[in-house]
């Protein structure tokens, strides 16, 4: 099951018309409503559906009628097989492809975060962290104890919108700051962001040198499992992904041997597809390292909402 959950986020993820552009080199065409290949002009894809059909093959002057789904595609234009082919995707999910150039259609390329010439701006600091520690501890019913933790290690503090700013630092270089998310302490008017100029290669990473790794969404959720693993909270490093589509960020981490690492996603779709492509990517560069899979027990719950509900609390602010 889990496996076919993996299929549909691949084939939700990966456009066809991408892949055949920035890994493949054909250029995308408009055909009406449809897309096709300047290369490959039998060849017909369905943006909306993000599948292909090809009428015909050079030199077999018939109609053919084959397509399918991205999956199908890699296949069909390169020798991969099955195995080779998943492989490939599961990483490729794990990276937000440039923008391809289609014909007659414009296209805009995005500044990808994370490049070493981006510098991180961190949002100005406010004089005190009342609203911080309100969030934190008694709406998100995080440990004071960690809360104050990751002050004195100056990976946290309150900017000057009421924000929570959490802090990432460089894996090799601890006094270089290179990630920072913001988390709003209003309930009532959510809010979420990233510093400009954030390393999405690393994102929130909080270092006790353990042996084990815990891997989440977001750090609020990597915060509520230090909370509520209490006096065992030491025995992991955590990684923090800023959301399933960043995590990347686990190959930079993958340079050092684990004893084990645990995938903690949220108990969902996204979730679960995350946790298969991290494991897929944990295998092909550590295939000795156990994995442990603790996504919430409940469907559509995330570790904080887990906590909120041990402590008498629910909701997501």
């Amino acid at each position: 099951m889990q496996g076919q959950k993996l299929y549909s986020y691949i084939k939700e993820q990966v456009r066809i018309e991408d892949y055949a552009a920035q890994r493949l080199g054909y250029t995308v065409v408009r055909k009406g409503k449809y897309l096709s290949l300047r290369e490959h002009d039998s060849v017909i894809i369905d943006p909306s559906r993000n599948c292909f059909w090809r009428n015909s093959r050079p030199g077999q002057g018939k109609a053919i009628g084959h397509g399918g789904s991205i999956i199908d595609f890699v296949m069909e234009f390169t020798e991969k097989n099955l195995h080779e082919t998943l492989k490939e995707l599961s990483e490729e999910v794990l990276h937000t492809l440039p923008d391809f150039r289609v014909q007659g259609v414009s296209s805009k390329r995005e500044n990808r975060p994370g490049r070493a010439e981006q510098i991180l701006r961190l949002p100005p600091r406010d004089r005190n962290m009342h609203n911080v520690f309100a969030y934190l501890i008694q709406t998100r019913k995080i440990s004071p104890d960690i809360v104050q933790e990751l002050v004195d290690r100056k990976q946290l503090y309150q900017d000057t919108n009421k924000n929570c700013v959490f802090i990432g630092y460089d894996w090799r270089n601890p006094e270089k700051a290179v990630f920072a998310c913001r988390r709003g302490t209003n309930t009532k008017t959510p809010f979420y962001g990233d510093a400009v100029g954030c390393d999405y290669t690393q994102c929130f990473y909080f270092h006790n040198q353990a042996a084990r790794l815990y891997v989440t969404e977001c750090v609020i959720d990597a915060l509520s499992v230090m909370t509520l693993k209490k006096e065992q909270r030491k025995d992991f490093d955590y990684l923090a992904l800023a959301g399933v589509g960043k995590a990347d960020c686990i190959s930079t981490y993958l340079d050092r041997s684990w004893k084990e690492i645990w995938i903690g996603m949220d108990q969902d779709d996204p979730g679960r597809a995350g946790a298969e492509i991290l494991k897929t990517v944990i295998r092909g560069r550590q295939p000795e390292t156990k994995i442990v899979l603790d996504l919430p027990e409940t469907e559509g719950m995330d570790w904080n909402q887990v906590l909120q509900g041990r402590t008498g609390s629910r909701g997501r602010g």
